[in-house]
This record gives structure tokens, C-alpha cells and sequence, in this order.
């Protein structure tokens, strides 16, 4: 039998606010993507936060910009740390976004 470790932490369709994923006991979680769009028609931004609260990853929009980015990389939280992301736009903008990794047993 195998174990799924692949976990999907946040996301969201058509965001204007931020959400958050706290590690539970006994896991360790290892963030591996972030995929954005911004259909913004103004300025609008999206901070991948570490579990101090530090600017991982930062992308902003302004009008005509690339509508998707993403970030790949390695980002470690331990149990009770939380996971979380920010999202900045003004008016009735969004972001659609999903945040995805790794979520293994510590024991």
C-alpha cells in the first residue's frame, strides 16, 4: 500500500484576502508551489509568508502585466507553525491561487 504525501495546503478562487494552514502535531510540512493569476485591473500582490511571518515569495501586478507566475523552492514548517499567504487588491479584484507541498509524519 502506498502513502500519499502530496498535500495541497491553501487555495482559493477569486480571492481579496489571505488564508492560513497551521501544521498539525506530529507532521512536518515541506511547501514546494505557489501558483497565481491575478485578472487584475489594477494593482494587486500575493506574499507567500514564512512561519516567522517573512516574505518568502512576493508578486505584484500592475495593469498588462503576465496574468500567472510561479514559485518553486523547498520551505520547511514544523508542528504548530503556520503556513500562510497574503493577497493585496484593491477594488472588486482577485487572485486565484494554490499553495501545495508535502506534509510528513514526524514520528
Amino acid at each position: 500500500m502506498s502513502t500519499v504525501y502530496s498535500t495541497r495546503f491553501l487555495q482559493a478562487h477569486g480571492a481579496s484576502s489571505g488564508a492560513s494552514f497551521t501544521v498539525p502535531n506530529g507532521y512536518v510540512a515541506v511547501v514546494r508551489d505557489a501558483d497565481i493569476y491575478s485578472n487584475s485591473t489594477g494593482f494587486s500582490a500575493f506574499y507567500l509568508q514564512g512561519a516567522d511571518g517573512q516574505a518568502l515569495w512576493y508578486a505584484a501586478y500592475n495593469p498588462g502585466d503576465q496574468k500567472s507566475q510561479q514559485w518553486r523552492g523547498r520551505q520547511v514548517y514544523f508542528a504548530g507553525e503556520t503556513i500562510s499567504v497574503s493577497v493585496d487588491v484593491g477594488g472588486l479584484d482577485s487572485i486565484d491561487y494554490a499553495v501545495s507541498g508535502y506534509l510528513l509524519s514526524s514520528s
